[in-house]
């Protein structure tokens, strides 16, 4: 018994790391054509989820830490539609709140940020309550980037309290800076 238990345990780490990464391939191809980079993550013990079928969410990508108590959400738009911003006020009323208290606060990002960091041409960054129906996280943040003639990038951080971590993960993604 012992001689075979000793061989699955040695392998059964070797085998799960892989089975996250199983949804990563089918996301690939929506980034080439957005001609975008993923930069996951290395600590925290980051692994990619399945993405189930939501109502509210259709992401294209999932990832999550159990440390740092953060799932992140990818959503890819490759629809090049010219107003970025009526396409953020869709999701925002479709995933955020519609408590009476529910307040959607939106961070400027410095244009040339946007340029330097991401290589977008438009973004912004919110916070909010998402729905309840939605996620069971409390508080979601959402990292919206846009590049003409590519299409847009939504990344949807959800927690339940507010931590540091959360500003050095904004640079997970961005848009190549080849044209």
């Amino acid at each position: 018994m012992k001689k075979v238990l000793l061989p699955l345990i040695l392998i059964i780490p070797l085998v799960i790391p892989l089975q996250g990464q199983k949804e990563m391939p089918l996301w690939q191809p929506m980034l080439s054509t957005l001609g975008a980079s993923y930069y996951p993550p290395l600590d925290a013990g980051y692994s990619s989820i399945q993405s189930l079928e939501e109502p509210y969410w259709g992401s294209h990508f999932s990832t999550f830490s159990r440390r740092d108590q953060i799932e992140i959400k990818f959503v890819l738009d490759t629809t090049l539609q010219d107003y970025p911003n009526i396409q953020l006020g869709r999701w925002l009323a479709q995933i955020a709140s519609n408590d009476d208290e529910g307040v959607i606060s939106r961070v400027p990002i410095d244009p040339s940020v946007l340029i330097q960091r991401y290589q977008a041409d438009w973004g912004g960054l919110y916070f909010f309550k998402p729905k309840f129906s939605s996620t069971f996280y409390s508080e979601c943040k959402l990292l919206a980037l846009y590049k003409e003639g590519k299409g847009m990038i939504f990344i949807f951080f959800l927690f339940n309290e507010f931590t540091d971590r959360l500003q050095s993960l904004e640079h997970i993604i961005s848009f190549d800076s080849l044209p």
